[in-house]
């Protein structure tokens, strides 16, 4: 908890109410949007929770980082938090392309929308794969960055699979 009241106590007014804007923002706009596009309230509610689980597992692994490994978290670690809530973005929209493309067809079954979305978070794994590895051998100072990234985003996008998996009947 001392990695966030640090943060905290760095940060000026501008800086801490300009992130509580953006956060509120986004907590309620993704869902709200999900919504419009699909109708459906288990999609808002898969992505509501998809979202509060990304600031969730980004926060506790700053704070693992932080106190377990003795890692000082600088200033650009506050690029993950923005990477991480991309992919999520991502992850949701197209699982929510998918439902709008696809609801109103006769064959539409979940089944399928499940095997959509299992197809998605497999082409996007490989593709954070990819990047973050070529990236990493690249620049070997911000490895541990690029590994901290890597792994919740791919943590965040399997997530956002099983609650879809789970929630969606």
């Amino acid at each position: 908890m001392e990695i966030i009241i640090n943060l905290w106590n760095n940060w000026t007014s501008y800086e801490k109410l300009t992130l509580g804007f953006l956060l509120l923002f986004i907590l309620l706009l993704i869902p709200l949007s999900i919504y419009i596009f699909t109708k459906h309230k288990t999609l808002v509610l898969i992505s509501f929770l998809s979202l509060l689980i990304s600031g969730v597992l980004t926060l506790i692994s700053f704070f693992v980082l932080n106190q377990i490994f003795g890692v000082t978290i600088v200033f650009l670690y506050k690029l993950v938090p923005f990477i991480i809530l991309f992919v999520d973005i991502l992850s949701l929209g197209t699982m929510t392309g998918y439902y709008t493309q696809n609801h109103k067809h006769k064959e539409f079954n979940v089944l399928e929308m499940k095997k959509e979305m299992l197809r998605d978070t497999f082409r996007l794994t490989i593709a954070l794969l990819l990047l973050l590895t070529g990236i990493s051998i690249l620049t070997q100072s911000i490895l541990l960055l690029l590994l901290l990234t890597l792994g919740l985003s791919l943590a965040i996008i399997w997530i956002n699979y099983t609650l879809l998996y789970r929630m969606y009947k």
